[in-house]
C-alpha cells in the first residue's frame, strides 16, 4: 500500500512520494524527483487508483488531469481516461474512469477541480527549468528505476 510513504532510493538521489487526492476513492498520485543541491528535477508522474496504475509516464499524467480539468466543456470526443455520463440519481454529470478488471469510478465536478488544484500546486513545486531537466534525466535513467521500486516493494 502507498499510504503515505515516502521510497528513498538508495544507488540515487530519488525520493518517491505518494500523494493522496482523494480518500475515499484511493486516488493517488505518485511523483519521483531527484534533488541535486537545492534543485529539485521532477522526473516522473503517475496516477494509481485503487493499487491500479492509470498512467506510467508524465506527459499521461498531465493528460489525465487535462481531462479533469475540461470536464465543463462536456465533451467525450477525445478523451483517452473518462467518459462523461449522466448520473442518474441525481441527474449531473460525472467523470466515469474505467481501470483494472472492469472496475469503474465516478467523479463529480468539484473533485475533479480539487484534484486539478492540487496537481497544479505540486507542480508549481517545480521551476519549469527544473522540469525540463528532470524529463532530461528520467529519459536517461528511464522508467525502470520507478518501476522497480513500486514493484520491488510491493506497491
Amino acid at each position: 500500500m502507498w499510504k503515505n510513504q515516502v521510497i528513498l532510493h538508495e544507488d540515487e538521489n530519488i525520493t518517491i512520494i505518494p500523494l493522496l487526492l482523494h480518500y475515499e476513492k484511493e486516488i493517488y498520485i505518485i511523483y519521483a524527483y531527484e534533488q541535486d543541491g537545492d534543485n529539485k528535477y521532477l522526473l516522473n508522474m503517475l496516477i494509481a487508483v485503487n493499487q491500479h496504475i492509470i498512467t506510467c509516464r508524465l506527459v499521461d499524467t498531465i493528460a489525465f488531469f487535462d481531462e479533469l480539468a475540461a470536464f465543463d466543456y462536456g465533451s467525450n470526443e477525445h478523451n483517452r481516461f473518462f467518459k462523461i455520463v449522466l448520473d442518474r440519481d441525481d441527474n449531473k454529470l460525472d467523470l466515469k474512469l474505467s481501470y483494472g478488471l472492469g472496475e469503474e469510478l465516478l467523479l463529480n465536478k468539484i473533485e475533479a477541480k480539487l484534484m486539478v488544484e492540487t496537481f497544479k500546486a505540486l507542480i508549481q513545486e517545480f521551476p519549469k527549468t527544473a522540469l525540463s531537466q528532470g524529463i532530461e534525466k528520467s529519459i536517461e535513467k528511464t522508467i525502470k528505476t520507478f518501476r522497480d521500486n513500486l514493484l520491488g516493494r510491493a506497491y
